[in-house]
């Protein structure tokens, strides 16, 4: 008899971790969806119809040693306050530790900054070092006047004013693609500032991975169960 309590008291105790990481997973992608940016095509009408993937981060994917570098283009802005926004690159872990790379003066279509990372840390652009001890885990911010707004929306107060998107061919000469919205909680089209990147990639964070996975593993060992 002890024992058979102790067979139904394991089974609930897995029914209610499956449940609750199932959920936690399933909460998990439906806030992903209710904060999405729009399909890349509908901000930028000749880009492929890639999804926002929710990214905060990019890591330099071109660390042969050789010339590790990237080149970054505006390639849209769309916003009234245009000639006042600013756009920039932060360091992982220390906000603090940034550089402007687009001012409200350059033009879209026309204007690209090829960024060196070294071996030491440091950033260079035409021969002008940017920043120190940067690294190559970066996001991006906006900024205008007084205000300013990262692609990690933990530093925002939960507020997420960047859609990040990973192309599966290069255009343009771009791997990657990052389109601020200028105004929080604004019209949410992502096209006040767009900007294309070579050479980098998203991130990916392994909490949310790990959380989601979790969720999908405590499903199927719910389906074995009921076959």
């Amino acid at each position: 008899m002890f024992v058979h309590h102790s067979v139904v008291f394991r089974s609930s105790s897995m029914n209610k971790i499956n449940k609750l990481a199932l959920s936690a997973a399933l909460t998990l992608g439906f806030a992903h969806f209710a904060s999405a940016a729009p399909i890349l095509d509908d901000v930028l009408s000749s880009y492929p119809d890639v999804r926002d993937n929710h990214g905060a981060y990019v890591q330099l994917t071109d660390t042969d040693g050789e010339k590790d570098d990237i080149v970054a283009g505006l390639i849209l802005e769309n916003a009234g306050f245009a000639a006042n926004n600013s756009f920039g690159l932060f360091k992982r872990g220390d906000f603090t530790n940034q550089f402007e790379v687009f001012a409200g003066s350059d033009t879209p279509s026309s204007d690209r900054v090829t960024l060196v990372f070294k071996d030491n840390g440091s950033v260079w652009a035409d021969g002008v070092e940017k920043a120190a001890d940067f690294g190559t885990l970066f996001g991006f911010y906006l900024k205008r006047g007084d205000s300013i707004w990262y692609s990690d929306k933990s530093l925002n107060g939960g507020i997420d004013v960047a859609g990040f998107y990973d192309l599966p061919n290069a255009k343009n000469g771009y791997d990657f693609v990052v389109a601020f919205e200028d105004v929080p909680n604004g019209d949410q089209d992502f096209n006040d500032l767009v900007v294309g990147l070579s050479d980098v990639a998203t991130v990916t964070e392994p909490g949310s991975l790990a959380l989601l996975g979790l969720g999908l593993i405590g499903l199927g060992l719910s389906r074995n169960r009921k076959s």
